[in-house]
């Protein structure tokens, strides 16, 4: 990821129980925060899942998300009985959250 294009602050959303990418930011010196609903001891990170997570409006510059929250919102698009209701209005309040001329990044990460 370009670092010349995150702009503060940055929510690193489904970061994970050790938010390494939470960590190697803020090690950079960024003002990033994330949310898992693992317990983590990393400091600006949260438990919360998704849906539960208080993203707040115009809040924040760059916001990143792990391709999992896309693939559960496809899944449960397609299901019959899925929960994509629940997935749209969590995808809106994300999109609302982001401060205008804001980034919304998907991203995989591969470890090998």
């Amino acid at each position: 990821m370009n670092e010349n294009i995150l702009h503060k602050p940055i929510l690193d959303i489904a970061c994970g129980k050790e938010a390494y990418l939470v960590q190697a930011l803020s090690e950079k010196g960024y003002d990033v925060y994330g949310f898992d609903r693992l317990i983590s001891a990393v400091p600006n990170v949260a438990c919360a899942d998704w849906h539960s997570y208080e993203y707040g409006r115009g809040k924040w510059g760059t916001i990143i998300s792990n391709v999992s929250f896309s693939n559960h919102f496809i899944h449960h698009h397609y299901r019959s009985n899925g929960e994509f209701v629940d997935f749209t209005k969590t995808y809106m309040k994300i999109l609302e959250s982001l401060k205008p001329g804001g980034f919304f990044y998907y991203s995989r990460i591969t470890v090998y």
